[in-house]
C-alpha cells in the first residue's frame, strides 16, 4: 500500500508555512530594521534582521546600564544593497561578537532538512506499508 499523497500531510504544510513566514520576513528585511536590544550590567546583546540578513550581537566593551530592553523598528533604504547578501558573516573584537546569516541561506537550510524528512517519511511508508 503506497502512502496518503504528500499533500495531504501536516509535516508538509508546516513547511509550507515556515517557508511562507521565512520570505515574508526576508521582504520585510529589505525595508525595515526589526530587533531588539538588552542590557544587563556589563553586556548588551542585540538581535534582529536588517537588509535581508539576520544579525546577532553580543557586546561587552563597556558599562551598560542594567535590566533594559529596547525593541527597534524603523524603516531603512536599501537601495544599493544586494538582495542576496553574504551567506555568512563573523566579526570579532575584543569582547565583541557580531554575527550575521543572511535570510536565503536560512530559508535554503530549512528546505533541505524538510526536503530530506519529507522524503525519509515517505520512503518509511512505502516500507511499512
Amino acid at each position: 500500500m503506497t502512502p496518503r499523497p504528500i499533500y495531504r500531510w501536516k509535516s508538509f504544510w508546516l513547511g509550507v508555512v515556515v517557508l511562507g513566514f521565512l520570505a515574508w520576513a526576508w521582504g520585510r528585511s529589505m525595508g525595515n530594521t526589526d530587533g531588539f536590544m538588552w542590557w544587563s550590567p556589563g553586556v548588551a546583546v542585540m538581535g534582529g534582521q536588517s537588509a535581508g540578513q539576520v544579525h546577532l550581537a553580543w557586546d561587552g566593551s563597556r558599562p551598560y546600564p542594567a535590566g533594559q530592553m529596547v525593541w527597534i523598528h524603523e524603516p531603512i533604504s536599501t537601495v544599493g544593497e544586494p538582495r542576496f547578501p553574504q551567506g555568512w558573516v563573523w566579526e570579532r573584537y575584543p569582547r565583541q561578537i557580531q554575527v550575521a546569516v543572511a535570510h536565503w541561506l536560512v530559508m535554503g537550510v530549512f528546505a533541505v532538512a524538510w526536503a530530506g524528512f519529507l522524503g525519509w517519511r515517505w520512503r518509511r511508508g512505502l516500507e511499512i506499508g
